[in-house]
């Protein structure tokens, strides 16, 4: 019988292994930016990265301040660049990659690949999560 530990998903978010492990087959970079409720209306009309006060050790350390930042994010943009696993023609990949770009220049994220990545075909995807959750809203 397989028995599921609950940390072990945890324990991916740690980036201190040398070299890092790879977790997903063809994610390359996964980059995230926090929809906030700036004005109070229940909708998210700012984006921030998550650092500083948005960071996730800063949101998760227990305090009350933390808990009302965490209730004022209303939604999860993703951004991932998704590589081939297979080596193609030299000279077809850009030299850099960018997320979120109908953002404005604050928030634009770049990637500039080095000769040998260039090597590899890639794809970015966005996606937009709503964060509904009721435990999140009240308090």
């Amino acid at each position: 019988m397989i028995t599921w530990d609950p940390t072990f998903s945890y324990d991916l978010l740690q980036t201190t292994a040398d070299p890092l492990q790879p977790l997903a087959d063809g994610v390359f970079e996964l980059q995230a930016l926090y929809g906030v409720d700036s004005d109070g209306n229940g909708s998210a009309d700012t984006w921030v990265t998550p650092t500083g006060t948005w960071a996730l050790s800063a949101l998760m350390n227990g305090s009350s301040a933390a808990a009302a930042q965490l209730r004022r994010i209303k939604a999860i943009r993703l951004g991932l660049i998704l590589r081939t696993t297979v080596k193609g023609p030299s000279g077809g990949t850009p030299a850099s990659l960018t997320l979120f770009s109908d953002l404005g220049s604050g928030l634009t994220y770049t990637r500039t690949l080095t000769a040998a990545e260039r090597a590899y075909r890639y794809r970015t995807v966005e996606t937009t999560i709503p964060v509904r959750n009721n435990l999140l809203l009240t308090g």
